[in-house]
């Protein structure tokens, strides 16, 4: 008895001692549940001494020290860190100190803090379980007082990291604020795994952060180890971030927002994927759901505080779940159903984003494919949600299909007013199983479609396409509208219809490109009221316009049919003439009597193949009105001038009914498609033929607006002239002029030569080329400077628009890539976009050397790295040119130029590799190697 008083004793003037004389370190030397040396009476003194403290370890032994108290400890009352790193035998991922639950029975929180400024470090904390269908049993309590951390701890797991020890919810945050859970250094995250839920936030906890953590899965990241429930819950609180943790292989969603969680940001995690981010890992639901009215504002992938997209991938159910009334949310920059580097499927099992009865949500810039069903669904009072800059069925590239197994995007069950694309910038939606785009059911209305790509790759020209139509309409879906005039579609390639109206009326598809689909441009099958408009329509397999059954369906008189869109007749012209700039076309309209109907024209390069056209490009319209017998004049002359010699037309009743296109009529007028040659002096004086049709018998011929000589017509396909001087290095057009004064015109068809480079020079035609491709232009005077070197400068621009066409145009330069490149140098934007592209990076000393001319040696890295990519390299050289050594740095990359036939060499075997590049060879590299 007096030895038990004289320790308490001894104990009780060590914490008089150190709250005299301030922060203090409590040793703990032993693993009894009390006693000196023991937790409890650290945290007994820690708690006794005002002012932050230190709970140090010095258990003997290098081995695990478990501490299994048999009742609660102490809630902790003043701030204290608490450090298990100090324990000998301590490594990074590795704890030695156990805070175990087997002994202490139900209902005991391992750490209860309720004090702010405590830290956690390198504990494990395991076994502590709750009342049965009570509380209790957290591994960590994060009450009240906020501002504390929870670092490299394992909570829920035994030692190792590889099994199950659970806790009820392994960290709990509740009316706390400030907290960091891991954190951003190197080793601060912890094991937060096999416990009921990982971690759990409610009550008025704000400003709390959760990063980098694995949750969910073993020690490595490599497989589940699962919190039975939810990775990470938020109930409540606002501005709480989810920052670069992997979440996955929990039994239930990855994180959860609900309750009245708001402003909630979630960057940078993997959920759902190993901590690689390359296999499935599954989260039993879904990698994310926000739900409920009081959750608002959740920020899911790019955003404020350094956010970054995260990889939602292979749950077993949706990738994101939005519902129950949430809105004001925000999911931007993420990959949804691909691994890592956004360039294989890794789906998730159903839909890759669900949004249902959640409102005024942004799905924005995020790759969604590879998915088990749709990419993206709204349903059942998803309204005014926006839709932009996704891709959708492709890789992160968007060239390649990685298919969702369903639609691309699908909008049912009364899902009202959504954008799937906006004026400030469409999606692409190509490569799905199914449709690109359906809209669904009667409630479904007032949902836009605009400025997607639907079936194409990111380019808008190379098929990626759809397994079925490009956009469906059905079961009674009305209302909505498939491009605006401002922000039309392009629907190309898909393998139905490009737009397929099954059901529904007072639908609108308006000035959208419609192209290359395997069925018709715009089948309607049923449904009324559906006005099809100024649309773009060439090259599907069937019909421009089709409205069912399929094929031209024949007009009747007095239009009383009825059927799709009314059956409405289509216009019959009888003939179209150009007169200057515009075009006139007569014709007549059978329909209702006494009703004034709109009707559009098109020009099309082709007629259909059934005798009816499709709507190549649009012309414009006029209003025509039917007399009392039903019977409508056309005399209609347009503004625009035809594109192409075949016409066709569309009537639209007053109620939106759009007819099936019309029979074709041909343009009479010349149409030029070929000068030979191509070329000659400037000073005029060459014979040239001029083929194309509809020529006169007498014609005139004008090049670059100067009339040329000797002007006359072999036949209605040919006519011969003499060419006009002109100024030397440039592009002209070919206008034939028939007696009648029709003109046809070829673009830039006659390429006047430069001084320095005639016909007879050997690199005439490959100089002719990057001209004519907008590559190069002269250097001034009329000439090309055929033999002046290319600076470092100037072949950065000519590098991109060979590779990127003539219309490509860098982002604007910063001035911060090249010390020796401002911002307003001559061509920095361009010299900056090759550093970007990781074909330069300068030529040392953080310089680029702009004016400096361009070596061939250099040249042939310049040309192969932007042909084949930054990560190309050669193969091995083995000795062609006796100039190029094997030991050169560049023999790989002038050899592969020779393997590739785009050069072979200077002469006598050599290549001269330190010879300035001269423009001349330049435009032959460019040629060759860009195949212009």
């Amino acid at each position: 008895m007096k030895l038990r008083r004289l320790r308490a004793l001894g104990f009780g003037i060590a914490a008089l001692v150190a709250s005299r004389l301030g922060a203090a370190t409590f040793p703990v030397t032993s693993i009894a549940d009390s006693g000196p040396g023991s937790l409890r009476a650290a945290i007994l003194n820690a708690n006794a001494n005002p002012g932050p403290d230190t709970i140090s370890f010095a258990i003997p032994g290098s081995f695990l020290h478990t501490i299994a108290p048999a009742s609660a400890l102490p809630q902790i009352t003043d701030p204290v860190a608490i450090d298990g790193t100090t324990q000998p035998g301590y490594a990074a991922d590795a704890p030695v100190i156990e805070l175990s639950g087997a002994s202490v029975g139900t209902g005991v929180d391992g750490l209860h803090v309720s004090a702010g400024g405590t830290v956690i470090t390198g504990i494990v904390i395991n076994g502590f379980h709750p009342v049965f269908l009570g509380g209790g049993g957290n591994g960590v309590v994060l009450e009240t007082g906020g501002s504390n951390q929870v670092v490299s701890c394992f909570i829920g797991t035994n030692p190792a990291g590889s099994a199950a020890v659970g806790n009820a919810t392994g960290i709990s945050i509740l009316n706390s604020s400030n907290n960091v859970v891991g954190g951003s250094g190197t080793g601060a995250g912890g094991l937060i795994s096999g416990n009921g839920v990982g971690v759990v936030v409610n009550g008025t906890s704000s400003n709390n952060r959760i990063e980098g953590n694995r949750i969910g899965t073993n020690r490595s990241g490599t497989a589940a180890l699962a919190n039975s429930g939810d990775g990470v819950t938020l109930f409540a609180g606002d501005g709480n971030r989810i920052l670069n943790n992997t979440i996955s292989g929990n039994g239930g969603n990855g994180v959860s927002v609900t309750g009245s969680a708001t402003n909630t940001i979630i960057g940078g995690n993997r959920l759902g994927s190993d901590v690689t981010g390359t296999s499935f890992v599954s989260n039993g639901s879904a990698g994310i759901t926000v739900s409920g009215s009081g959750v608002m504002g959740t920020i899911i992938g790019t955003g404020p505080a350094g956010s970054l997209g995260n990889l939602i991938s292979g749950n077993i159910v949706n990738g994101v779940f939005m519902t129950n009334g949430t809105t004001g949310n925000v999911l931007r920059g993420n990959l949804i159903g691909t691994n890592v580097t956004g360039a294989v499927g890794l789906g998730n099992g159903a839909t890759a984003v669900s949004v249902v009865t959640a409102s005024g949500n942004q799905i924005l810039s995020n790759v969604i494919s590879g998915n088990g069903t749709n990419g993206l669904r709204l349903r059942t009072g998803a309204n005014s949600n926006i839709v932009m800059g996704n891709f959708i069925g492709t890789n992160a590239a968007g060239t390649a299909t990685i298919a969702n197994l369903g639609d691309g995007v699908q909008i049912s069950d009364g899902s009202t007013q959504n954008m799937i694309g906006t004026s400030a910038g469409g999606n692409l939606i190509s490569g799905n199983s199914i449709t690109g785009i359906r809209i669904a059911d009667a409630a479904s209305t007032g949902n836009v479609v605009a400025r997607n790509q639907i079936g194409t790759s990111a380019d808008g020209v190379q098929p990626l396409p759809n397994g079925a139509n490009g956009v469906l309409i059905e079961n009674g879906a009305s209302g909505n509208q498939i491009g605006t005039v401002s922000d039309p579609n392009r629907i190309a390639f898909n393998a139905g219809a490009g737009v397929s109206i099954s059901s529904g009326s007072g639908n609108a598809v308006r000035a959208n490109s419609i192209a290359g689909n395997g069925g018709a441009g715009i089948f309607v099958t049923a449904g009324t009221g559906n006005l099809l408009s100024l649309n773009a329509i060439s090259g599907n397999g069937a019909l421009g316009i089709d409205l069912a059954p399929a094929g031209v369906t024949p007009n009747d008189a007095g239009d009383a049919d009825t059927g799709p869109n009314q059956l409405q007749n289509f216009p019959v012209l009888a003939s179209a003439s150009a007169a200057g700039s515009a075009t006139h076309v007569l014709g007549s309209l059978t329909s209702a009597a006494s009703t004034t109907y709109r009707v559009e024209f098109f020009a099309n390069a082709a007629c259909d193949g059934s005798g009816n056209g499709e709507g190549q490009f649009p012309l414009g319209g006029a209003n025509v009105q039917t007399d009392s017998s039903g019977i409508g004049v056309i005399d209609a002359i347009l503004s625009a001038s035809a594109m192409g010699p075949w016409i066709t037309a569309t009537a639209t009743d007053p109620a939106g009914n759009t007819s099936e296109l019309s029979a074709c009529v041909m343009l009479p007028g010349p149409i030029v498609t070929a000068i030979t040659p191509t070329s000659g002096p400037a000073a005029g004086g060459t014979p040239v033929a001029i083929s194309g049709m509809g020529f006169q018998s007498t014609v005139t011929v004008a090049i670059g607006g100067v009339s040329a000589t000797s002007p006359a017509a072999v036949d209605d396909t040919h006519v011969t002239a003499v060419t006009p001087a002109l100024s030397p290095g440039a592009l002209y057009d070919v206008t034939v002029t028939n007696a009648d004064l029709l003109t046809g015109t070829l673009p830039k068809g006659w390429f006047a030569d430069f001084l320095d480079v005639p016909g007879s020079h050997p690199f005439h035609n490959f100089v002719e080329t990057i001209v004519r491709k907008g590559v190069a232009v002269g250097c001034g005077s009329g000439y090309y400077c055929v033999n002046d070197p290319v600076t470092r400068a100037q072949v950065a621009v000519m590098l991109l628009r060979a590779h990127d066409g003539p219309t490509y145009v860098p982002p604007p330069a910063t001035g911060t890539v090249f010390a020796d490149v401002p911002a307003n140098g001559f061509a920095a934007a361009w010299i900056e976009q090759l550093a970007a592209r990781s074909v330069t990076a300068g030529c040392g000393g953080g310089n680029y050397c702009p004016a400096t001319p361009i070596t061939r040696a250099q040249m042939s890295v310049f040309l192969l790295r932007m042909a084949h990519g930054a990560a190309y390299v050669p193969p091995d050289a083995t000795g062609i040119f006796t100039d190029v050594p094997i030991t050169s740095p560049y023999a790989r990359w002038v050899e592969e130029l020779f393997h590739e036939g785009v050069t072979a060499g200077c002469g006598g075997g050599n290549f001269c590799p330190d010879s300035p590049n001269a423009r001349g060879q330049m435009a032959v590299f460019l040629v060759a190697e860009f195949s212009l």
